[in-house]
């Protein structure tokens, strides 16, 4: 306990509760300022912000209210204030504050103020010209952005004035030089409880208008030839598809196994996906031009002797090509790595 009033003024216990009591307020003291140091390296380095940017309150009036001054004075919004200037002078980095007047009742799409004030209670804005509904906090972080009096980036400093604009949600260039177009990102904390003050805001700098022009204008014709060449290309696979090569299988020998059968690398899916079924006649062309039927078949018996077969391994499920009885290396001289061409043909009836 850290309690005074039981104490005797004056005795030894009050000293040491004194002492106790000072130690406890420099610890709170410490912890605040560390929390508020890491807070604001975070969002400098962690987050990648060149460019904070606040409200200019003055805290020696606000703790003049009665009933929010502690909660002001725990939040600490001047040391906040302090270490950001000084994070930004010693880094090259940016801090500002613009006046943060009506950024709470004025609607940041259309910039008309809103004609009856909002209290504390209502954390919602509502505008009745636009019909713009926005969390209070947010509208206000936006009205901020747009009185923000200059922007930067690491290493060079680019002075540009955002002037709030009526009927129009945009940041205007008012400078004579060096056009630039701003993008913003909010970036929102409620560790501090700070309202408005910790919407801060990241800004990306585009060299210059003319140059972003130019690189909008390479981009849409890379995007416009991608884009081309893709429906180019599933133009032509769909013609490809409608063509009688869709019945074609192409594939390679891998080996001749110990009985002379020649091992493809096709397996079941690219015939099941075409309908084709056992029972059916093949047509397979080889590199060397040769040209046979085969029967596509599951058992050996199915195939009078000496006739070609075609069937699946039963453990590789890969297709093989063979002669009932026979070697089909010996008869064909096919060698592993020949190309192969499938086709499935109709045969006539002998009837």
């Amino acid at each position: 306990s850290t309690d005074l009033s039981r104490k005797k003024k004056g005795s030894q216990r009050w000293q040491k509760q004194k002492h106790k009591l000072a130690l406890h307020h420099e610890r709170t003291t410490n912890r605040r300022k560390d929390f508020i140091g890491k807070l604001v390296y975070k969002l400098y380095h962690h987050k990648e912000n060149n460019v904070l940017v606040a409200e200019a309150l003055s805290v020696s009036n606000m703790v003049q209210n009665k009933h929010r001054s502690k909660s002001i004075s725990d939040a600490s919004w001047s040391t906040f204030f302090q270490w950001c200037a000084s994070i930004a002078a010693r880094d090259g980095l940016h801090f500002h504050q613009v006046d943060p007047k009506n950024t709470s009742q004025t609607c940041s799409a259309c910039g008309q103020k809103s004609e009856r004030k909002l209290s504390l209670a209502i954390r919602t804005f509502n505008c009745q010209f636009c019909g713009t509904s926005l969390d209070r906090d947010h509208n206000a972080a936006l009205n901020i952005l747009l009185r923000a009096e200059t922007c930067a980036r690491r290493g060079e400093r680019w002075v540009t004035t955002l002037t709030e604009t009526r009927n129009k949600n945009e940041a205007r260039d008012t400078g004579p030089t060096k056009r630039k177009t701003v993008i913003a990102f909010c970036y929102k904390s409620k560790s501090l409880g700070l309202g408005t003050l910790t919407n801060l805001w990241r800004y990306i700098t585009v060299k210059s208008c003319y140059q972003y022009r130019l690189y909008y204008w390479r981009l849409t014709l890379i995007v416009v030839l991608i884009t081309g060449t893709f429906l180019i290309g599933c133009t032509q696979k769909a013609q490809v598809q409608e063509t009688p090569q869709a019945t074609l299988l192409s594939g390679t020998i891998v080996e001749i196994d110990d009985h002379g059968n020649a091992v493809t690398d096709l397996y079941i899916a690219p015939f099941t996906e075409r309908g084709w079924e056992l029972g059916d006649t093949l047509e397979a062309t080889f590199a060397t031009g040769q040209k046979i039927q085969i029967k596509f078949v599951e058992n050996y018996g199915d195939v009078p002797e000496g006739e070609y077969l075609g069937r699946f391994s039963t453990s590789t499920k890969q297709f093989k090509i063979a002669i009932n009885m026979g070697n089909i290396a010996e008869s064909l001289k096919l060698k592993s790595e020949s190309k192969v061409i499938l086709q499935k043909v109709a045969v006539p009836s002998t009837n």
